[in-house]
């Protein structure tokens, strides 16, 4: 299982800094949520701890040694990560594309070996879709695409897998299976899952750890019942919510909100 951690990270698009001097360790074989408004630098962050962006400043440690010092097959074979909006190959089968996830651990144009190929069936049937092997990617539904590309992951064989809002655009049950999913993963196979969620309650319920993020900075990091506060939220999405606790699972839960006084006075004198 590996370490996951940041130090003095500082990332900028052009002359604006995005992420601030951001130092966190993110929590072996947990589920954590990053939460935040619309260009707080959620996606930003994962995709500079998966190396998809060069940082400015400071570092990203795996395994106690820097990224950018480590080969990018190698850093394939320990971290995955699932784009907000994934494309496949136009004409990739459900198997095709799963086996992707192997590339890795391929030596140059060579065929998949045995252990490949149990892996790749192990992923598809770990993600309940087994019987859409065969089928085109593209005639999949939603919910149905989401689970082949969190299968391709899973066929990467990594102990670390980061995914950028995963229920986007999914109906609330595929949103609820999808989580339900990952929660499986990551505790029958002690997986890390770093993922952005816009969902406060989902974030609250599934997550072991969550990540508040206000213009590339940590207002709170902590267990759900730290940061999903009316405090937190305030600061950070500059809303008044009343946060309850769900009966069934003991979670916090955001039962209602609405904008700050003051928001509301500055979009008066807006309009």
């Amino acid at each position: 299982m590996q370490s996951l951690k940041t130090e003095h990270l500082q990332i900028a698009y052009g002359s604006q800094l995005v992420i601030k001097d951001l130092s966190i360790s993110l929590p072996q074989g947990k589920i954590t949520a990053i939460i935040g408004s619309n260009g707080c630098g959620k996606s930003t962050f994962l995709k500079a701890i998966s190396r998809i962006i060069p940082i400015q400043a400071g570092s990203v440690l795996l395994d106690g040694k820097e990224i950018r010092l480590q080969s990018t097959k190698i850093l394939a074979q320990k971290m995955a990560i699932l784009p907000q909006i994934p494309e496949a190959v136009e004409g990739l089968t459900v198997g095709e594309l799963v086996a992707c996830g192997r590339f890795p651990y391929q030596k140059g144009f060579g065929r998949m070996s045995k252990y490949d190929l149990d892996y790749v069936n192990w992923a598809l049937e770990s993600t309940g879709i087994a019987h859409l092997k065969h089928r085109d990617v593209e005639a999949l539904s939603g919910g149905q695409r989401q689970r082949v590309w969190i299968a391709m992951a899973l066929a990467q064989e990594t102990s670390i897998i980061l995914l950028d809002e995963p229920t986007t655009y999914l109906d609330l049950c595929h949103q609820l299976e999808i989580m339900q999913l990952l929660e499986q993963l990551n505790r029958t196979e002690k997986k890390t899952i770093i993922m952005v969620l816009h969902d406060l309650n989902h974030a609250a319920r599934f997550a072991d750890y969550m990540i508040a993020l206000k213009e590339g900075i940590v207002v709170k990091a902590g267990q759900p019942s730290e940061v999903m506060t009316t405090a937190v939220l305030a600061e950070v999405f500059s809303i008044d919510a009343q946060i309850g606790k769900d009966p069934r699972t003991q979670k916090p839960v955001c039962l209602t909100y609405d904008l700050l006084p003051e928001q509301v006075e500055q979009k008066q004198i807006s309009l």
